[in-house]
């Protein structure tokens, strides 16, 4: 019985140790597509630039994100679908070190990048209105 009881222990031990989603934060407001309206940074743009092209959609089901962009250009990430994960209020993209703050207040999502404090003018916000 105690043979038992040891392995039922290390059975459960090792199944509640298994990666899984219970970190990833719901946020039914993020899920659709969002259009690029404005990114804001220490860099210049032309006055003729149509950030309009650029946009995401979130999906909450899957933890995925389409990115497109048109084909010379992108500001927030290379055209793609990618698996993300939300942690309350911070986005990381798969497969980049990269992470982002997030607030959506009305139809308007404020994309912020959580920058190296030693790096010098790499602050940029992204802001997309609800299409």
């Amino acid at each position: 019985m105690r043979i038992v009881t040891f392995v039922l222990g290390v059975f459960l031990f090792c199944t509640a140790c298994t990666d899984n989603d219970d970190d990833f934060t719901q946020d039914e407001s993020l899920s659709g597509e969002w259009v690029l309206t404005d990114v804001i940074c220490f860099c210049g743009f032309p006055e003729d630039v149509d950030f309009s092209v650029h946009t995401l959609n979130f999906s909450e089901e899957d933890h995925s994100v389409i990115i497109e962009n048109d084909e010379t250009t992108y500001y927030f990430h290379i055209a793609g679908t990618y698996s993300y994960t939300n942690i309350e209020g911070i986005i990381s993209l798969q497969d980049t070190d990269q992470e982002y703050t997030y607030v959506v207040e009305d139809d308007v999502l404020t994309l912020t990048y959580i920058d190296e404090p030693m790096i010098a003018d790499d602050e940029v916000t992204y802001r997309y209105a609800r299409k």
